[in-house]
């Protein structure tokens, strides 16, 4: 069980259109962690709900640092506008693996 392995079942599912079609039929965001657990046995990989949860997270922070360096440099920033704000911007999703972007855009759809 790891975290790796989570990130192994990811780049798995960017390639197999029969896994990201399952996964995007989840209605939120636990049936799907728990439908890429279950994806991930199916394919020989082990790792939990929570090993999932984490590497989205992590995704995440990565793809919002980076997100942060592009406002900067762009001087998307207007002076008082609050940066959480601009993080919501979904376009955020699409720097992550495929796993922690569909989480993300189910996050979004949530808000």
């Amino acid at each position: 069980m790891s975290k790796e392995s989570v990130k192994q079942f990811s780049q798995i599912a960017s390639k197999n259109s029969n896994i990201q079609e399952r996964i995007k039929e989840a209605t939120d965001r636990e049936t799907l962690v728990n439908l890429a657990v279950e994806l991930g046995t199916e394919n020989g990989l082990s790792f939990t709900a929570k090993e999932v949860k984490e590497f989205y997270e992590e995704e995440l922070t990565k793809a919002k640092k980076a997100n942060i360096n592009r406002l900067f440099n762009n001087f998307n920033i207007i002076a008082g506008a609050s940066l959480s704000n601009q993080l919501v911007d979904p376009s955020i999703c699409d720097d992550l693996d495929f796993l922690a972007r569909e989480i993300c855009k189910q996050e979004i759809r949530n808000m």
